[in-house]
């Protein structure tokens, strides 16, 4: 066997060894459940690049945070699109008006899936959002190299495994590089998720035009889904009573197999961490407006830059003991992955109906119905 990373069974998809192999003989394949990698023999001539960047492989501890604090942008539309409190998009924002450039996640034209793209291919409109599905990198890594070797200055945010996988890459730390990371829950099927837009497509007679995963339509601290369709219609519904959230958010029975035992969840790489920041009323005096973000500090160069845009903020700085409570290892039971492997076996056969038996009978949806229609009422 040739030395690649064929021989390695557990893989983020984080990208390094994809933009890192000189032969291209690294392919995502996207035909199962999840992404997977997959190395033509022919082309491997067995350097071990793959396998010395690989992050999980060859692990290192970078994490050092710094600070926290509390906040929203002072831009209320910005919050209004963002998922929390907008805070990417004040780093964002700086960057641009400072003739750099920035990557982050962003749907493909009828958002089927996601790709690593960056602001000299789209809006940032396209790169503010949670997007609950796993992303491609495809060759951002080396696109961002690239820009960094021209003195442009690049902020990149992605998934912790994403993070961590680009500073592999790059081998160096650019002074013109902040990155930039979140509190992950896991990354969902990309399968999964194309099978539920199938469906939904069916049920409205129509192709998917845009879908926001936190459309923010009962309030910040109500996760719900927005699906819009070509012919004007539009799906809305809690998360609780979605399939693709239930799925996800609810069971976690839907997330790649790596994102169960994250090597990531309390190592960061990256400069920033970006969360909801729910646990606002144990500690803080802020109120939830239209969305928190937990912004913690995770570098000199990141307290630098806070320091720098923090007038764009309305913030609270916080006790760092309690603003860490979600930089923790995963914890999932024997029981929980027996399940979900009993789970993930059934989709295999039925498909989406395999999560029905999760979703809320008849009695208990019309209840959670009429709690949250109350709550949008009261917040209009």
């Amino acid at each position: 066997m040739k030395n690649n990373i064929s021989v390695f069974s557990e893989c983020a998809n984080c990208g390094a060894c994809y933009n890192i192999c000189p032969t291209n003989a690294i392919d995502v394949i996207g035909n199962g459940l999840f992404y997977e990698l997959k190395v033509d023999s022919d082309k491997c001539i067995g350097c071990g690049k793959c396998i010395t960047v690989c992050p999980i492989n060859t692990p290192e501890k970078h994490q050092s945070i710094i600070s926290a604090i509390g906040g929203f942008s002072k831009n209320s539309t910005m919050v209004k699109k963002s998922s929390s409190g907008g805070a990417f998009s004040v780093f964002a924002e700086y960057v641009l008006s400072n003739n750099g450039i920035v990557f982050g996640a962003a749907f493909n034209e009828n958002s089927r899936y996601v790709e690593i793209k960056s602001t000299d291919e789209v809006p940032l409109d396209k790169l503010i959002r949670s997007k609950y599905v796993e992303s491609e990198v495809g060759d951002s890594f080396i696109r961002v190299k690239q820009q960094l070797d021209n003195s442009r200055l690049v902020l990149f945010c992605g998934c912790p495994c994403q993070v961590a996988g680009l500073k592999r890459f790059l081998e160096k730390d650019y002074d013109n590089l902040i990155t930039c990371d979140f509190s992950c829950g896991g990354l969902p099927s990309h399968k999964i998720y194309n099978d539920y837009l199938d469906e939904l497509e069916n049920k409205f007679n129509s192709k998917v035009g845009f879908v926001n995963f936190r459309p923010k339509t009962y309030g910040w601290e109500t996760y719900a889904i927005k699906v819009e369709f070509e012919n004007g219609r539009e799906y809305n519904s809690l998360s609780l009573l979605d399939p693709f959230f239930v799925g996800f958010i609810h069971k976690h029975y839907t997330v790649r197999e790596n994102c169960l035992t994250c090597r990531f969840a309390d190592n960061h790489y990256a400069d920033i961490i970006l969360a909801d920041f729910w646990l606002y009323r144990k500690f803080s005096s802020l109120q939830k407006g239209n969305g928190l973000s937990l912004v913690i500090i995770n570098s000199n160069k990141a307290e630098k830059l806070f320091n720098i845009v923090k007038e764009k903020f309305e913030f609270e700085n916080l006790e760092l003991e309690k603003a860490v409570y979600n930089i923790k290892k995963p914890n999932y039971t024997e029981e929980f992955n027996i399940n979900r492997k009993i789970f993930l076996d059934t989709y295999q056969k039925i498909g989406l109906s395999a999560i029905n038996d999760y979703l809320p009978k008849r009695f208990s949806k019309l209840k959670i119905i009429f709690k949250n229609t109350i709550k949008k009422i009261l917040k209009r």
